[in-house]
């Protein structure tokens, strides 16, 4: 899945420099290793050797840090988890923290999924950028109130979290109402939930991470106090089926929604302007989304991967974005630009640009007539539609394709092109890799069937026979369904689209 994809990325990287950053231990008591500080007296607990991932699960089972340790003659003082300290020991159990420790430092129990049990003491005042992400296995989190800082995504993925508070007395954060969450005092966010939060009616805004991976979470219901839904807010909430947007909220942030996909309903209000890159990306249980008329952006591959959808409109009014000839798609009305389809898009004659990941991952789109008014198509337009039997471009000139627009379509996809074009597509970057490339007349030209006289023609929404003399006509679509079996020789289509027509059991190819 995409989202997926970068977001491994996004976090090898961040791996990756704590890697260059950090130091090889300097010396090891009982088990557990250390970074000293000579001029201090002080020690940090740290990884085993030169990088946390050469030496994955050294430390297991339950661990319990002294508060000061005495290596060569000297004692240092135990102040701080260092950086990735723990980062990947699965087999981690249990934790002591020592009231001497004041630090946990980024990544510190990274993807420690086997620690059930972690007893943060008063004494700490910083939480690191990821320090407890991954930890599936926790169940209970206290932040003690000496904690002025935590960094970004320091509990994300703890998706068996059931409770998380902050002691009374925490000048920086609090858990107002018995949230279940942890909040930032002055600025009113939530900075992390879990699958019991609660959200008060006091919270302004959603923070980043604040729900990610918490897979548990099966409904969340949003005060009409928050204005603001944060960068990744509830991705890879699998688990979630519903969620109640409030008139209030004006931005969605990137990635807001991406990967829940349990989601099968949402209601975007007409206080929303804004929806951000990702923000339901692979959705897959969504079928049906409108994008209300107040929404002035949205972002790169805001629905892409959402394989479930079959309709996304958009709301008379808009002034930036339309749904002409009621397409089942988001076109951008300036630039004539479709940004985003679904299984069921028909893409409109004004259409000059698919844009990229228009129709990313769409696994339900089965065929696709794209538009004589179509030049040009974007970057992994079509990518991975495995669906996709067939593709019709009436235009005369190929539209020029971006990066990888077809990219994992089947092998046995058939390319339709107008009457005398095949040479042009078959020489054309990125349309000569059909393996299988047929003429056809477009829509409102005669196109003399096999069934000797006959003739068949496309225009106006209805499939006309000539000269049938009375056999039997049949029409179907590509995929086989069969729309009309009879005599009559003016049959009304229900959309544009590619169709087999047959006269006497003979056949003949068709665009709408």
């Amino acid at each position: 899945m995409k989202q997926n994809l970068f977001g491994r990325l996004a976090a090898a990287a961040v791996l990756l420099l704590s890697a260059t950053t950090a130091m090889a231990h300097d010396f090891e008591v009982d088990g557990i290793f250390y970074n000293k500080d000579d001029w201090n007296k002080t020690a940090s607990v740290t990884y085993k050797g030169n990088n946390y991932y050469d030496y994955d699960n050294v430390y297991s089972g339950a661990v319990t840090i002294p508060s000061e340790v005495t290596y060569e003659g000297t004692t240092y003082s135990v102040t701080a988890i260092g950086q990735s300290a723990f980062d990947s020991c699965s087999g981690l159990t249990k934790v002591v923290i020592p009231n001497s420790v004041t630090s946990i430092g980024n990544h510190a129990f990274f993807g420690c999924s086997g620690l059930t049990s972690v007893e943060i003491p008063n004494s700490v005042t910083s939480i690191g950028s990821y320090a407890f992400r991954g930890c599936s296995g926790l169940t209970t989190v206290v932040i003690p109130n000496s904690v002025t800082s935590i960094g970004s995504d320091a509990f994300s993925g703890c998706s068996g979290l059931e409770s998380i508070t902050v002691e009374s007395g925490n000048t920086v954060y609090d858990s107002r109402d018995n949230c279940n969450a942890i909040l930032e005092t002055a600025t009113n966010k939530l900075i992390c939930g879990c699958k019991n939060t609660i959200i008060p009616n006091s919270v302004t805004s959603i923070g980043s991470y604040a729900f990610e991976g918490c897979s548990g979470l099966t409904s969340v219901e949003i005060p009409n106090s928050v204005t603001t839904i944060g960068y990744a807010a509830f991705r890879n909430c699998s688990g979630l089926t519903s969620v109640v947007i409030p008139n209030s909220v004006t931005s969605i942030g990137d990635f807001a929604f991406s990967g829940c996909s349990g989601l099968t309903s949402v209601v975007i209000p007409n206080s929303v302007t804004s929806i951000g890159n990702e923000a339901f990306c692979d959705c897959s249980g969504l079928t049906s989304v409108v994008i209300p008329n107040s929404v002035t952006s949205i972002g790169d591959d805001a629905f892409s991967c959402c394989s479930g959808l079959e309709s996304i409109t958009v709301e008379s009014g808009n002034t930036v974005y339309d749904s002409r000839d009621n397409c089942n798609a988001i076109l951008e009305t300036a630039t004539n630009s479709l940004i985003c389809g679904c299984k069921n898009t028909i893409i409109p004659n004004s259409v000059t640009t698919i844009g990229n990941y228009a129709f990313y991952d769409c696994s339900g789109l089965t065929s696709v007539v794209i538009p004589n008014s179509v030049t040009s198509i974007g970057d992994f337009a079509f990518c991975y539609c495995s669906g996709l039997t067939s593709v019709t471009s009436l235009n005369i000139i190929p539209p020029t394709l971006d990066f990888q627009v077809f990219f994992g379509v089947p092998a046995d996809c058939v390319l339709y092109v107008p009457k005398g074009c095949a040479g042009a597509y078959q020489s054309a970057d990125g349309w000569k890799n059909f393996g299988t490339i047929l003429e056809i007349q477009p829509g409102g030209v005669e196109g003399i069937s096999k069934a000797e006289t006959a003739k068949v023609r496309a225009m106006n929404g209805v499939i006309r026979v000539e000269g049938a003399k009375g056999a039997r006509v049949e029409v179907y679509t590509t995929a086989g369904v069969c729309i009309y079996s009879g005599t009559d020789t003016e049959v009304p289509v229900p959309q544009r689209g590619l169709y087999v027509v047959k006269v006497a059991g003979r056949a003949t190819k068709l665009a709408m």
